[in-house]
């Protein structure tokens, strides 16, 4: 018994010897390693690139079976992930690192769940719905914050009865007047969501308000502006034109549009119709779907006056709405002729009214504009107006949905439901649930587009404006400072435009004008 207790005893004998040597050398025990900046950011990315990829296996898949879990797996590993970046940018390192690190174990258990594999831009495609299309029931997104939020509410705009969403490629034009397409994964994406849902897309290039250039010269005669209209802006814009065109035929989009606003960048209809008719040939060898010539008139010249001879579609814009209603009503069926005569002396299909007019209820908005701010009440009568008057006439509509003048969530809802919903309505998808998740469609669009889009909104920002005289939310500077402020800490940033009587919606504020 003696001999067992000391060969029992003789490891632990031996350790404690070998511990009093190190003692005596001054050896000490290694403090745990620190995690870096470098390493929690490295985390952070990683997870985003695998959570966009798993969104893009789900998206791959033709009928996704999902469950309540399943979504809450997916939301719960975003919200790990902005939780991670919070702590990231207070410092807190080890702590973004182990919440990035939690929320990629969250995903590994979703794409087992599912039996899916994480997917890159390259190898998705969706093909577009099937069928044909009586009658045009669209919204017009004008911005990246437009179509996220119409991805959220696709539910909902089923249930409205809408079938056809836009998206708009934001194009930026360079000091030697070079132009390149802003997000354009971004709008492929969008593309492919909104094809999984059931809807079909109209695709058009938007060089508009304001993301083309600050200081263009957006008004005739403007002495002040940087860079004037002409035919060589169209000009220039041409071989984007092109890339698109064979973009949207090899993605199946059912409408093509090669500019908003057609009219905007000439000094003439005759130099926007000589451009028009230009393209057409090189638009008809990349592209066998339907052709929309963007027509915006103005106090410049007639919108009536633009050539769409060999276009499909011409669509009409402008006419917002104005009281009394009774005689904005008298506008609204002289342009309706208008375009029937267009539509008839072009050989078009036929017209459909897009951000034709237009409800503006107020708020916050990016451009000042001189549309008087309308009452709900208005806006119904309005939107009703509109459809009594255009239904038979068009072959459809695309409604504004952007902030201030969208009918969504509004009573005039319930009157585009009617009219909208009258001839159908889109099933409900399970994969329809995956979208409701802001955080997740912002984190899905910086993975995949992650140039900045460098439009500095305060100039357009109903007079808010910030300098080092007039600080803004933490004392801010400059828009880039304010931007990268406000998408961090959106209660504070509401606050702050809350203080100063303006309609504020944190950070979106700020990321909505910036790009709208």
């Amino acid at each position: 018994m003696k001999n067992f207790s000391t060969r029992a005893a003789l490891p632990i004998l031996v350790v404690l010897l070998i511990s009093s040597i190190l003692l005596i050398l001054g050896w000490k025990e290694e403090p745990p390693l620190e995690i870096t900046a470098t390493e929690s950011h490295y985390a952070i990315r990683n997870t985003g690139e695998m959570i966009t990829g798993t969104v893009l296996g789900m998206l791959n898949e033709d009928e996704l079976e999902l469950t309540d879990g399943d979504i809450e797996l997916l939301n719960s590993a975003v919200d790990l992930l902005t939780r991670s970046k919070a702590a990231f940018y207070a410092g807190d390192y080890p702590t973004a690192k182990e919440l990035a690190d939690n929320s990629r174990q969250l995903m590994e258990q979703l794409k087992q769940s599912l039996k899916i594999s994480e997917m890159s831009m390259d190898d998705l495609y969706v093909a577009p719905p099937n069928g044909g299309i009586t009658k045009y029931k669209g919204v017009w997104t004008h911005s990246i914050e437009a179509m996220r939020d119409m991805l959220m509410n696709v539910e909902n705009l089923k249930r409205m009865g809408v079938n056809f969403i836009t998206v708009t490629l934001d194009v930026e034009m360079d000091e030697n007047g070079n132009m390149h397409v802003v997000g354009g994964n971004d709008a492929l994406f969008y593309i492919m969501a909104y094809h999984r849902c059931g809807f079909r897309v109209l695709l058009m290039l938007d060089p508009c308000h304001p993301t083309f250039v600050n200081g263009f010269e957006w008004e005739l005669g403007d002495n002040s502006a940087l860079v004037r209209r002409g035919p060589e802006i169209l000009e220039n814009l041409t071989p984007l034109v092109m890339e698109w065109a064979e973009i949207a035929e090899k993605y199946g989009v059912e409408m093509y549009s090669p500019v908003n606003e057609t009219q905007t960048f000439v000094r003439s209809s005759e130099e926007a119709s000589q451009w028009a008719q230009k393209i057409l040939p090189g638009l008809r060898e990349r592209y066998g779907g339907k052709l929309v010539l963007r027509s915006h008139g103005g106090a410049e010249f007639n919108s009536f006056e633009l050539d769409a001879s060999g276009y499909d579609l011409v669509a009409l814009s402008g006419c917002s709405t104005w009281q009394p209603l009774e005689s904005w009503r008298a506008h609204l069926r002289e342009q309706l002729d208008n375009l029937v005569s267009m539509v008839g002396r072009d050989g078009c299909d036929n017209g459909i009214l897009l951000d034709f007019g237009s409800t503006y209820l107020g708020g916050s908005w990016c451009e000042p504009s001189a549309v008087q701010p309308l009452t709900e009440e208005v806006q119904a009568q309005a939107l009703e107006m509109l459809f009594e008057d255009g239904w038979e006439r068009t072959k459809g509509f695309f409604l504004p949905v952007g902030h201030g003048w969208s009918f969504i969530g509004h009573p005039a809802e319930n009157v585009v439901g009617e009219w909208y919903g009258e001839s159908g309505t889109l099933p409900i998808k399970p994969v329809d649930k995956i979208w409701n998740n802001p955080d997740l469609l912002k984190l899905v669009e910086k993975v995949l587009s992650p140039e900045k889009r460098p439009f500095y909104h305060w100039t357009y920002s109903n007079g808010v404006h910030v300098d080092n005289q007039n600080p803004g939310p933490n004392g801010c500077t400059s828009a880039e400072e304010c931007d990268e402020y406000a998408l961090a800490h959106e209660k504070e940033c509401d606050e702050w435009l809350m203080e100063r009587g303006i309609e504020g919606y944190g950070s979106n504020f700020f990321v909505e004008c910036y790009t709208e």
